[in-house]
């Protein structure tokens, strides 16, 4: 189900969320306008409403920020203090279809009933998700049509330019208490189907395995990559993360936190010993690509990339590992090799999952 609201409404619509809830938004940042995912603390913060650009940095620091303070402990009475998960209620607006199956993947990994994050459970159940559809994709090198998304959300607000209204899906039991009763907003009930994103850049095979040796793999490895990691901190389904205690000086106290790590990084897979299993850098580079495209579907059935493209445009060497693993395919399918490396793959296929799968809010689980 869904409804019908003017355009000229949409920001009287905004307020009368943040008048319910905290409202989070892509608003341009003050002094260098970049778009970043703000709290709206006044209405007159909507004036810097951005919907024409995705931001940078997407909303899973809202989830996992990038310093966590996790809890602290007493050594002498052996037990932990201060443990902080208490959330408020807030709903984040302007979600594009990519952001939401990103949370989609979080909720896949941390909210897993054997091992729940407490952290992320807290800041997840408090929050729904109202997003905002690509009639336009974003950026050139949005690439979301080649990854199936499936409609994640609470509320989807989508542009009807013809109508000169915004229509709002409805996608979960929580999105329809979230629409009731809005104060000064009049929504007309209304139904149509939310079409696919179109994109012009696709990605032409997910299935990598049988090009592990490739040697364009480690060319751009050693001649491109700085390893900067600024792609696994835009991107958001990349989610691995560092814990580390900090203690007091008699030993007796201390507090342990937790922060953003990154598998470029040689010191990611360093154990006791100091060994590490990916000192090179070609391996490093290819981790990153084959943990979204093959070993993440063998477990859950779907890529853990989503096409939001954001490590391509924030790439300082300006690689494009789509267009990279395009023109190896190419080359591939062209030479008629379809030889597998047996050493660094795995033989099973990989899966994709056609389920429309809609956002589990604090409020269904309730």
């Amino acid at each position: 189900m869904g409804f019908l609201l003017p355009r000229r409404k949409l920001e009287s619509f905004l307020r009368a969320l943040a008048k319910r809830h905290t409202l989070i938004a892509p608003l341009q940042r003050e002094g260098d306008g970049l778009a970043t995912f703000e709290t709206v603390k006044r209405p007159e913060d909507l004036a810097r409403l951005d919907l024409e650009r995705n931001p940078p940095f997407s909303a899973k620091k809202l989830f996992m920020p990038p310093y966590e303070h996790l809890f602290a402990y007493d050594m002498a009475t052996q037990e932990v203090t201060d443990k902080k998960v208490e959330e408020k209620r807030r709903v984040v607006f302007g979600l594009r279809l990519c952001d939401l199956n990103a949370i989609k993947i979080q909720d896949a990994l941390f909210l897993r009933r054997d091992f729940t994050d407490d952290q992320y459970r807290a800041a997840r159940e408090e929050t729904l998700l109202v997003g905002w559809y690509c009639n336009t994709p974003p950026s050139p090198n949005c690439f979301c049509e080649s990854m199936e998304l499936t409609n994640y959300y609470d509320v989807m607000v989508r542009e009807l330019p013809d109508k000169d209204a915004v229509y709002l899906d409805v996608g979960s039991p929580a999105g329809i208490v979230l629409l009731e009763g809005l104060e000064g907003v009049k929504l007309v009930e209304h139904h149509e189907a939310v079409p696919r994103i179109a994109t012009r850049k696709r990605l032409n095979t997910r299935d990598v395995r049988p090009v592990y040796d490739h040697p364009s793999w480690k060319k751009t490895a050693e001649e491109r990559c700085l390893f900067c990691q600024r792609c696994t901190i835009v991107c958001p389904t990349c989610m691995c993360f560092d814990v580390y205690d900090k203690t007091s000086e008699d030993v007796r106290h201390g507090v342990r936190k937790r922060t953003w790590d990154s598998c470029l990084s040689k010191e990611f897979t360093r154990v006791a010993g100091n060994h590490y299993f990916r000192p090179e850098r070609a391996a490093r580079f290819k981790h990153r690509i084959y943990h979204k495209l093959a070993y993440y579907p063998e477990v859950f059935g779907t890529p853990m990339c989503t096409g939001c493209g954001r490590c391509i445009s924030e790439c300082p060497a300006n690689i494009d590992w789509v267009e990279l693993i395009n023109e190896i395919e190419k080359e591939r399918v062209g030479s008629g090799t379809n030889a597998t490396s047996e050493k660094n793959t795995r033989n099973e296929t990989i899966t994709t999952s056609g389920t429309n799968a809609r956002s589990v809010t604090g409020a269904e689980r309730r």
